[in-house]
């Protein structure tokens, strides 16, 4: 967590200065993490909400199964 013991104002760790090209390169990259984690853990929550019709015919969500999966392998092992 950060705080202001631990930011460097317009540094890096070790304590040297980024040059601004360092630092906006860094700002890029970390928007473009941001956007991917989010596209990933939205596509995640999409899948686990979804129905689907198991072996048996009734509906269950993508979540119910995936918590029968981890049982049903916790099981065996």
């Amino acid at each position: 967590m950060a705080n202001e013991q631990n930011l460097i104002p317009g540094g890096a760790p070790g304590g040297y200065k980024l040059t601004r090209e360092q630092a906006s390169k860094g700002g890029k990259n970390s928007g473009k993490t941001r956007k991917y984690k989010g596209d990933l853990r939205r596509a995640a929550e999409e899948v686990l909400k979804k129905g689907y019709i198991a072996k048996d015919g009734t509906e269950k969500s993508g979540a119910e199964i995936l918590v029968l999966k981890l049982l049903d392998s916790a099981m065996k092992s």
